[in-house]
């Protein structure tokens, strides 16, 4: 789980459990020490884990945490996702630092 702030204010926590078995390319996050690694790059704009060259973009985390945020499971599919326009990239511009910091901090506490 990633509790993130964006600069937007925004604040969200990032279920990653069903990527992480979903997706080969994420499979070694399932390792608790490994996830653990996470770090902000590219100026806010990706979550990476460097040892493992994985890097998420913040649109690609923002628009997932739309999804699992959304209140039912109608609000938000592939099909009416907003395009990342502008206003969208603003919005999901980017985590910050001390949410990524928390997010990593509190994991062992859920």
């Amino acid at each position: 789980m990633l509790d993130l702030t964006f600069v937007s204010g925004q604040q969200f926590a990032l279920g990653m459990s069903d990527d992480l078995k979903a997706r080969r390319g994420l499979k070694p996050l399932a390792n608790e020490q490994a996830f653990r690694t996470a770090k902000l790059g590219d100026a806010g704009w990706t979550v990476e884990w460097p040892d493992l060259n994985i890097q998420i973009g913040a649109d690609t985390v923002f628009l997932e945490a739309l999804v699992q945020a959304a209140p039912d499971d109608h609000t938000w599919t592939s099909a009416n996702l907003p395009p990342l326009t502008h206003e969208v990239q603003r919005e999901s511009s980017p985590p910050t630092t001390t949410a990524i910091t928390r997010a990593l901090s509190s994991r062992d506490s859920r």
